[in-house]
């Protein structure tokens, strides 16, 4: 009735018994041809269906994640003794590889979900982003073998305050999927 136009929050109600439901709301004044509030409409839709589907969704992340966790650590422990034995270390380096890009898959799974639930936590620091970018390219050397990555810093950067785990993420992401779908011979730029 004071004029505010409220477009979808979400308000969670008590009921008597303990149970809570969750609302999302929607309210606009009405106004006659002269423009005073002469009342308001009010409309809400019960979600708690849906944050139950979203609470389990993420519950159900987190269970498969940590499922999958154990066997793939045997797998890298398992990888990183036989890539020391010469006769197999080739193919253990593969194995090495794959366990830890599935590692990452799992993380990226378990980020999705904590985005989601606005749950991710951010480290912020100051960073040597040019410094972390090298880095970042010679850890992905083999995703991007092949392919002809090159760093170039104009101008000198000056530190930046952001989590740097999450950034060589990013990276990582970008370079890696740079190479499995660029075209060969195509150079890609980012600045």
């Amino acid at each position: 009735m004071r004029g505010e136009t409220i477009p979808g929050e979400e308000l969670i109600v008590a009921k008597p018994d303990g149970s809570c439901r969750t609302f999302l709301v929607a309210a606009a004044p009405l106004r006659d041809s002269a423009g005073t509030i002469t009342g308001a409409i009010i409309a809400g839709e019960d979600i708690s269906p849906l944050k139950e589907l979203a609470r389990m969704r993420e519950e159900w992340t987190s269970i498969i994640a940590h499922d999958l966790r154990q066997p793939v650590t045997t797998i890298v422990l398992k990888a990183a003794v036989l890539a020391k034995q010469p006769q197999c270390s080739d193919k253990a380096q593969h194995i090495l590889a794959s366990a830890t890009q599935l590692n990452r898959m799992i993380d990226d799974l378990l980020d999705v979900s904590r985005l989601e639930s606005h749950r991710l936590d951010l480290r912020h620091v100051e960073v040597d982003l040019p410094a972390l970018i090298r880095a970042t390219v010679e850890r992905t050397a083999d995703a991007t073998r092949g392919h002809r990555v090159d760093v170039e810093v104009l101008d000198g950067v000056p530190p930046l305050l952001a989590d740097p785990g999450r950034l060589e993420q990013v990276l990582t992401n970008l370079l890696s999927n740079a190479a499995k779908c660029g075209a060969p011979g195509v150079e890609a730029r980012a600045c």
